[in-house]
């Protein structure tokens, strides 16, 4: 069965870079390390998702989306790749992101000058 591709207006994938940045005040491309995050998911929207399998996890970095929709995908990721868990990186309030996934607050890092909470949540 062939797959219809993707196709995504420009625009829209420039509008929610112009987002990242006035959300995290940074470019994103400055944010996203290839090396940490070596996949991209683009969806219909514009919207976007950096993400890297772990040994114990599906993990998250910049991003500009559907936070629920994403941690929807990663759970099911997770399960289809017997992952016990999914973790997001965050540089905006960790509680109040934390509590929206149902998440917990792991750890916090420096990323060359800025800090980077790691939110995870247990895949059931």
């Amino acid at each position: 069965m062939a797959v219809a591709p993707l196709i995504v207006d420009t625009d829209l994938v420039v509008k929610n870079l112009d987002r990242y940045e006035k959300r995290v005040g940074r470019s994103f491309f400055k944010d996203w390390k290839l090396e940490n995050f070596p996949n991209i998911t683009l969806l219909a929207d514009g919207s976007f998702f950096t993400w890297a399998v772990r040994l114990d996890c599906i993990e998250f970095g910049p991003s500009v989306c559907d936070l629920r929709q994403v941690v929807d995908i990663g759970l099911e990721w997770a399960k289809l790749t017997d992952k016990p868990y999914i973790r997001c990186m965050t540089v905006r309030n960790p509680t109040a992101f934390s509590r929206y996934v149902k998440g917990e607050i792991k750890f916090a890092a420096m990323d060359d000058d800025i800090l980077v909470w790691c939110i995870e949540k247990e895949v059931k």
